[in-house]
C-alpha cells in the first residue's frame, strides 16, 4: 500500500511538473509573441510616419514645382522663341550663382481646337 501511494505521489509530483514546465512554456512563448508583436507595431509606426514625412516632400515639391514654372513663365513669356526663352533662362540660373551645368529645354504648346 506505501509503494501504491508513493507511485501516485511521484506520478503527481511528476504530473504537476510537466504542468509547470509546459505552463512556463506557454508564459515563453506569449512573452516571446508579445515582444514580436511589439517589435511590428514600433516598424508599422515608423513606416506611417516615414510615409507622412515623404507626402509632406511631395505636397512641398510640387508646391515648389508650381511656383518654379509660374516664375520661369513670367521671365520669358515675352521672348519669340522657345530656343531664346532656353537661352534667357539659363543666363539667370548662371547670373544667380549656379556653379554646375545648366540644361534649359522650353518647350512651345500649341492648342488646337476643333469645331464640328
Amino acid at each position: 500500500m506505501d509503494a501504491e501511494i508513493s507511485s501516485l505521489q511521484e506520478a503527481l509530483v511528476t504530473s504537476i511538473a510537466e504542468k509547470d514546465d509546459l505552463g512556463m512554456q506557454l508564459t515563453d512563448a506569449l512573452l516571446d509573441m508579445e515582444s514580436e508583436r511589439s517589435i511590428w507595431t514600433a516598424k508599422e509606426k515608423e513606416y506611417l510616419e516615414a510615409n507622412h514625412r515623404l507626402n509632406i516632400c511631395l505636397d512641398e515639391n510640387h508646391k515648389l514645382s508650381e511656383d518654379l514654372i509660374k516664375h520661369a513663365v513670367a521671365f520669358v513669356k515675352d521672348e519669340d522663341s522657345p530656343e531664346a526663352a532656353a537661352r534667357k533662362l539659363t543666363e539667370i540660373a548662371f547670373r544667380r550663382g549656379s556653379n554646375d551645368n545648366v540644361t534649359c529645354i522650353v518647350v512651345e504648346l500649341l492648342i488646337c481646337v476643333l469645331f464640328e
